[in-house]
């Protein structure tokens, strides 16, 4: 049976501050169900969890959305970090959310690996400029792309290696209460790349 799941990256408006609402409006739309983004709040992300017009399917890692101790979003610890300790905060963090998930009854949590970094690079924002000004063709374009590609062909091979360490805890940690979906991501720095 497919089920059609609608994310609350939508609910991010504030005509839906009252997630409650944001679930009656999606079920009126014909949805089967709720995922909950990233974006999401504790205090929405328990509202959400109280039996209602739809179900939740599942919840987008890191979820319930807060500050780190460092002032970043959570949504920003990164699984593919080369800094141990980043690297175990974004565990931490996502983890968090498969026992929100667990204890819910919830079948799946999504994640995203992480990346090259921890933002689009210089080289990344470069070929975007380059883009949106119309000049997808030429010498400064295949420039841009070509060294776009260097820079993640070199620093990719250690942050897989990481990630891949990343996945391994985190499917430890959820076996025999749901499954783990990896999302593919928009920026060029970001795992899982098409290549």
């Amino acid at each position: 049976m497919t089920v059609l799941s609608f994310s609350t990256m939508w609910a991010q408006q504030e005509r839906f501050r009252d997630l409650l609402r944001f679930r009656e409006t999606v079920a009126a739309m014909g949805y089967d169900a709720i995922e909950v983004s990233h974006s999401t709040g504790e205090e929405g992300l328990k509202a959400l969890l109280t039996p209602g017009a739809i179900p939740l399917t599942s919840l987008h890692a890191p979820t319930p959305h807060r500050k780190l101790a460092d002032g970043r979003p959570n949504g920003d610890a990164n699984l593919a970090s080369l800094v141990e300790s980043q690297r175990q905060r974004a565990i931490a963090e996502t983890k968090r959310s498969i026992d929100y998930a667990a204890l819910a009854g919830l079948r799946y949590v999504v994640v995203h690996l992480g990346g090259c970094g921890d933002a689009p690079t210089e080289e990344e924002k470069a070929l975007k400029r380059l883009y949106e000004a119309g000049g997808t063709q030429g010498a400064a374009w295949d420039a841009a792309r070509a060294t776009l590609r260097r820079y993640r062909e070199e620093r990719a091979p250690a942050h897989l290696v990481q990630a891949r360490r990343s996945l391994r805890e985190l499917v430890q940690h959820a076996a025999g209460r749901l499954a783990i979906g990896i999302e593919s991501r928009l920026n060029y720095h970001e795992i899982p790349h098409p290549q």
